[in-house]
């Protein structure tokens, strides 16, 4: 939708096609600017992983790109901080939380069907935040008439939609056949989970490095490691730690929490396994780094040391000059190949 929005309006005035792609990626980065503008002002806590997240070179090479992971990143981490925000700062949810909620909770089941499992966070939104004008309904029933009906309107959505797409789907690679694919992995599901197991264990570094700036561009470019360890030190250090004292997620929560993080991490195996891999093979080709951006602002909760304080508040001008420097070496080792 925003890449057609910039394309439609360049058309308008009769811009050529070099001038609709730059107005789609404008349009693309505008779109993922405000949901990710609005997720940092709305969460409770973990307003550093954010920025950290969004910060990454991936990311933002994502978001200023014709590619629709830029929305899939940017709402996915809104929805992600909306949830903590009505967990934690909301006394009560309005009938606006409630519509918001619950095109958020439409968006991000459509976005991809991997993600859908962020749409059951909804269920960790306390029963005391909800009211009733009914005097028989009390704030529990009113919490799962309004939570199951948000979830199943997801779910139902996003079975349509892959219905309707699967009528137009072209085969992704052509030595795979998702239908021979299915039927193995239901007739051996142990060797099934055995490769995937395998496929994490041995390319676990490769996925972290993804992450942190290697295979930028056409997955031809890498930063240098000198600029990728205080990029990893400050992610991990957003992660465990946090300003705001008040706020410490119990176990529960950050388990919950972590089965959604297995459960979108299962669902992208398998729909690559099926999709961009031969039949039986030993390794899940397709897997990109990338598809762990939406996954990030959860592990942040997922990491927070409730028992770490931070004596002194941070000075953030120099974490965001540091961050800047390095996607301007991000973009430097891009022209550098570019210009050869």
């Amino acid at each position: 939708m925003p890449q057609a929005i910039g394309i439609f309006i360049t058309r308008i005035f009769g811009g050529n096609i070099l001038v609709q792609i730059y107005a789609a990626r404008i349009t693309n980065l505008i779109v993922y600017i405000l949901f990710t503008y609005f997720a940092i002002k709305k969460i409770p806590f973990k307003k550093f992983a954010i920025f950290m997240i969004t910060f990454l070179p991936i990311t933002i090479q994502e978001a200023a790109s014709l590619s629709p992971d830029a929305l899939t990143n940017a709402i996915c981490i809104f929805f992600v901080a909306y949830i903590l925000e009505l967990m934690y700062s909301k006394e009560k949810i309005s009938r606006k939380d409630m519509i918001c909620l619950g095109v958020t909770s439409v968006i991000v089941s459509l976005v991809k069907i991997i993600y859908l499992p962020l749409c059951a966070l909804v269920f960790l939104i306390p029963n005391e935040k909800f009211n009733s004008k009914n005097e028989k309904i009390n704030s529990k029933k009113m919490k799962y008439i309004v939570l199951i009906t948000i979830f199943m309107l997801s779910v139902v959505l996003n079975l349509g939609w892959l219905k309707y797409a699967n009528s137009h789907y072209r085969q992704a690679y052509e030595g795979a056949n998702p239908k021979e694919q299915i039927a193995f992995v239901l007739q051996d599901p142990y060797r099934y989970l055995t490769t995937c197991f395998r496929d994490v264990h041995l390319r676990l570094d490769y996925y972290v490095q993804g992450l942190l700036g290697n295979d930028l561009s056409h997955l031809d470019i890498d930063m240098s490691r000198i600029m990728q360890l205080p990029l990893f030190i400050l992610v991990i250090f957003s992660f465990i730690c946090d300003e705001n004292e008040n706020i410490k997620p119990n176990w529960k929560i950050k388990a919950y929490f972590g089965i959604i993080i297995l459960a979108v991490i299962a669902l992208l195996y398998t729909s690559e396994y099926i999709s961009w891999n031969t039949v039986g093979n030993f390794w899940v080709n397709g897997v990109q780094p990338r598809y762990y951006i939406p996954l990030l602002l959860m592990l942040a909760v997922v990491c927070h040391m409730n028992s770490l304080k931070l004596e002194k508040k941070l000075n953030y001008k120099y974490i965001y000059m540091l961050t800047i420097a390095i996607n301007i070496h991000a973009i430097i080792s891009m022209l550098n190949l570019y210009m050869k």
